[in-house]
């Protein structure tokens, strides 16, 4: 499975860990207590607040923690993926020697990911808000609804994956494939990854074009990279068209390069 469509399934997964995560905070705050149907802002119900981080421990072990699992498994079959990509194209592909400590990296860096610090604030700021101004059951929930996602927005677990997750996935996918590269004396690339409705003006000028890597210097200079000028830490070949990029380099053989070469000047 190619690496874009990986994460484009984990995001379509984000909308139920949402639902599940709704459940158990709805598990909590099921004993707040109400008067006349507003919530009482005392501290027995803020007290309740800070047991909503017992929902989402919960959560965390029941679903966070295997969708994090099948993440790393995936990532795990990567080094493979490229030695029989590379000796399916005739060259003597081994594996990368840093492979295990990159590997390492990610487990480390999800697991700092997974403590939700983000989202748990904001909302038990919300309930606070809630509670302090007494409203009722069916408005806490609704506005629950709304955070997590439940409702036509994206939601707080989703953007908080797509700032730290999603990106990490195919930053770790582009740096591998690279190292594959190097290894390999591959120069020449496709900007592969295709476009959906959102590219932007950067990836659109790019996709399906085919690159040598000595020409992607000049990238940071493009003024439709998203982020420009603020530039200073881009590497084109793990970044490419940054945040929410779903665009590989689809590495090439001098021959395969010399093919395309044929190609585009019509034989």
């Amino acid at each position: 499975m190619a690496i874009d469509d990986f994460v484009r399934d984990r995001e379509k997964e984000v909308r139920e860990l949402e639902r599940n995560l709704y459940d158990e905070i709805m598990s909590v705050i099921v004993g707040l207590l109400f008067v006349n149907g507003k919530a009482v802002f005392d501290s027995r119900n803020i007290n309740l607040i800070t047991a909503v981080d017992s929902a989402f421990d919960r959560w965390n072990v029941q679903y966070q923690a295997p969708y994090f699992r099948k993440i790393l498994t995936h990532l795990g079959t990567l080094d493979d993926f490229y030695v029989n990509q590379f000796v399916a194209k005739g060259l003597n592909a081994t594996s990368f020697e840093g492979f295990g400590a990159l590997m390492g990296r990610m487990e480390d860096y999800l697991r700092s990911v997974s403590i939700l610090d983000p989202v748990k604030a904001e909302v038990k700021q919300y309930l606070l808000g809630a509670i302090s101004q007494g409203r009722s059951m069916g408005t806490i929930r609704m506005g629950l609804r709304n955070i997590l996602g439940l409702k036509e927005r994206s939601g707080v677990l989703n953007r908080y994956y797509r700032a730290f997750i999603f990106d990490s996935i195919m930053q770790f996918d582009r740096i591998l494939s690279n190292a594959h590269a190097k290894q390999n004396d591959l120069t020449y690339f496709i900007y592969e990854g295709g476009l959906i409705e959102t590219s932007r003006d950067f990836c659109i000028r790019r996709d399906g074009l085919m690159f040598r890597r000595d020409m992607v210097d000049d990238w940071a200079k493009d003024p439709t990279l998203p982020g420009y000028p603020d530039v200073a830490d881009y590497d084109p070949l793990v970044d490419m068209g940054r945040w929410n990029c779903r665009h590989y380099p689809k590495w090439l053989t001098d021959e395969e390069a010399d093919e395309i070469n044929k190609g585009n000047r019509g034989g």
